[in-house]
């Protein structure tokens, strides 16, 4: 005979309960179009620049992230907030996603070889290191995404050419910037909310 749940002792545990669940659970499930998880037609999600070695990563982090936001909204949303105060929040909110913008640009640029396959019709992208080692078989002619082909497309023979601490290093920078744009993104639609709700 299954045993059954045991419910929270406390209505206050038990709202605590909703609220994980809604905010941990519900927000990461809302944005599911948006995180990438489900394709909408038209529509190519920010993930997509994110290789797939690190979207497992990068998707779970990015929900959690996500969560949170919800949760900072929520919170202001029962304080008792100026326009002036939330204006100001908006403009340092926007100076960041802006700066996570061009920082993920940056270095995706420099970290992320897309190698095209199947005669150049898709291609599949790769996490490098900064700087490639001038060794065989990619000599200082050969290009990152040539070099990667030498390589047989395999990560860990990427990672043991460009150096294991340096494609990790290029991992978590590329991620971190990734996240501190998709999550400055979250609190600038929050802070429209808050300003909305203000001005009912």
């Amino acid at each position: 005979m299954p045993q059954a749940t045991p419910r929270p002792p406390t209505p206050l545990a038990r709202q605590l309960v909703r609220y994980i669940l809604g905010f941990g659970v519900g927000v990461g499930v809302g944005l599911a179009p948006y995180l990438g998880l489900l394709r909408v037609p038209l529509f190519t999600p920010l993930l997509a620049l994110i290789p797939d070695s690190i979207q497992n990563t990068v998707i779970p982090l990015s929900a959690a992230l996500m969560g949170l936001v919800a949760i900072v909204i929520q919170w202001y949303g029962g304080e008792a907030l100026k326009a002036g105060r939330l204006r100001k929040l908006f403009g340092k909110t926007l100076l960041v996603s802006g700066g996570a913008f061009v920082l993920l640009l940056i270095i995706h640029t420099q970290v992320v070889v897309a190698v095209p396959i199947l005669g150049g019709s898709d291609s599949v992208p790769f996490v490098v290191g900064f700087t490639r080692p001038n060794k065989s078989p990619c000599t200082e002619e050969v290009s990152d995404a040539e070099c990667i082909k030498r390589l047989t497309l395999s990560t860990s023979a990427i990672e043991s050419f460009w150096g294991d601490r340096q494609v990790r290093l290029a991992r978590l920078i590329l991620m971190s910037a990734y996240l501190l744009l998709t999550s400055s993104f979250g609190a600038l639609i929050g802070l429209i909310i808050l300003r909305d709700r203000l001005n009912e």
